[in-house]
């Protein structure tokens, strides 16, 4: 009965692309009622929220390939008979952490052990070492906070590359009065958006391990908070020899290092912004970790090829790409549907895929569907280290990830978010389109307060590791429907998809022929 339900729906969601097929402009082939169509069945229940590997995100896959055959587009991806698909095989290794891993502090007060799922979570280990680390001397951040705009860095005069580095949750405060801006002091006040800002800052100084210790008032719903973290871990089955640039991550409950900070003179519980980053000369502080419910796994990233027009430009390439996957169940079985996260952004490439197919460009497109970005940007890790050309072939790569939900200070903003070589030129294509044809709700200011943060923690980030010009357009906000059961495709904001989506064709239409 699945698949028959299935079926049946493959055929109505392809009516919508056929019939726009014969609009003149594609600007206009890209409609609210087809982006509508496009998310409400890539995150429908019987999806079951599209996990990686699982059967929800193969039959998604299957939907995407469909779409963009009818689309013109072609296969450039070559699997090991030989033979071209719209498929790129992305193998994982995943596994659940066992309760017996171990966190270990030593100090001058003694031993303390710490269990997975009781004061620690091991949220994230790339490595499969069973030994993560063993550190004698780790570097206490304060609060971790790098920030250029407010010019306070954590980071500055202190060597953390290599290093476990431990950070606490929260805003610095003095006198109970708070230090920072009102804008920034409920930022990092923000368990979940400067978790994120401060870990990404952390993969950029090249640390090897995070210790985040949430804020007190955090911690007293210590039991949810966990529940929340606990996940199957996935890994890619790199090749030998091959370096992994992202840190294993830990979230400790502030009782358990409380005491190892104060005998290190520490004791930033009060919130004091007088701490200073420094090494904790007399810790050492290790990890075993064991793993159970080995697995390996195929997965797959949806990849098409729309040729270029031009003898020599066609040899550059522009990436559009969105991420396919999302959660799954939650720990109650729960469907997560990801409409937002990020059924939004791969329904957008589907549709700009269609449009820029009915009237070529210049240069190349490929256009992708990652697998693996919320087990941390592994599907792009592995295509863009597994290029179907030389990396110095594409000129740009551009992402939609969340771009359906309003928000309550600036309901129908597009956030325009670009980095590395041509970015303002980019800025003015976006702007003088905007004007001219789609008069959406854009705002370039992430670009000054978070480009990183938004950026690096996204399907981009592989990219700009290889100092390839990226390009996002998102919400720029954490929904309080975020990585939760409430994120349904009757709850977004469809206008705005379309107006994202026909301000990004543009953007991209006049890029491929510069």
């Amino acid at each position: 009965m699945f698949k028959h339900h299935i079926k049946i729906a493959f055929v109505l969601l392809c009516i919508p692309l056929m019939i726009s097929a014969q609009e003149e402009d594609p600007l206009y082939s890209i409609t609210e009622a087809e982006l509508r169509d496009q998310i409400f069945f890539l995150a429908s229940d019987e999806l079951e929220g599209r996990d990686t590997g699982s059967e929800g995100f193969a039959i998604a896959a299957l939907y995407a390939v469909t779409q963009f055959k009818m689309s013109g587009l072609e296969p450039i991806i070559v699997d090991k008979d030989g033979k071209e698909t719209f498929l790129q095989s992305v193998p994982f290794f995943s596994y659940d952490i066992s309760t017996k891993s171990v966190f270990t502090i030593n100090s001058g007060a003694g031993e303390t052990k710490l269990f997975h799922g009781d004061r620690m979570i091991l949220f994230r280990t790339p490595s499969l070492d069973k030994n993560i680390f063993l550190d004698e001397n780790p570097v206490f951040l304060g609060y971790g906070i790098d920030d250029p705009e407010i010019g306070w860095s954590d980071y500055d005069g202190v060597d953390v590359r290599g290093k476990v580095i431990i950070m606490c949750g929260g805003a610095p405060s003095k006198e109970g009065e708070p230090v920072l801006s009102p804008q920034k002091d409920r930022f990092y006040r923000n368990f979940g958006q400067s978790a994120n800002a401060r870990i990404v800052s952390a993969v950029k100084h090249g640390v090897s391990a995070v210790v985040f210790v949430p804020d007190p008032q955090m911690a007293e719903n210590w039991s949810n908070l966990s529940s929340s973290m606990i996940r199957r871990q996935f890994t890619l089955q790199l090749k030998e020899n091959s370096e992994v640039d992202f840190p294993s991550v830990f979230f400790v409950h502030p009782e358990a290092v409380t005491e190892m900070l104060k005998n290190a003179g520490y004791d930033w519980t009060h919130g004091d912004h007088d701490y200073k980053p420094a090494v904790l000369e007399k810790i050492k502080v290790s990890c075993i970790v064991e793993r159970e419910n080995e697995e390996e796994t195929i997965c797959k990233n949806v990849v098409s090829l729309l040729p270029g027009t031009d003898p020599e430009l066609k040899e550059e390439y522009i990436v559009l790409h969105a991420h396919l996957d999302h959660l799954g169940l939650n720990s109650r079985g729960q469907v997560m549907n990801g409409a937002d996260d990020n059924a939004s952004g791969s329904a957008a490439v589907l549709e700009i895929a269609e449009a820029l197919a009915m009237k070529p460009a210049k240069r190349s497109f490929l256009f992708v569907l990652f697998t693996g970005e919320e087990k941390g940007t592994l599907g792009s890790e592995w295509f863009v280290t597994n290029l179907p050309m030389p990396e110095e072939k594409i000129v740009l790569n551009a992402a939609v990830d969340m771009v359906g939900r309003k928000s309550t200070r600036k309901p129908d903003v597009i956030y325009v978010v670009a980095e590395g070589a041509g970015k303002d030129r980019l800025f003015d294509i976006a702007r003088k389109a905007n004007e001219s044809r789609v008069q959406a709700d854009i705002d370039f200011s992430l670009n000054e307060m978070d480009p990183d943060g938004h950026i690096m923690r996204c399907d981009l980030r592989p990219f700009l590791v290889k100092n390839i010009p990226s390009l996002l357009f998102t919400r720029g906000f954490m929904s309080p429907v975020y990585h939760s059961t409430r994120d349904d495709a009757e709850t977004l904001n469809y206008n705005k998809i379309e107006k994202a989506s026909r301000l990004l064709y543009l953007v991209l239409a006049e890029a491929g022929n510069r």
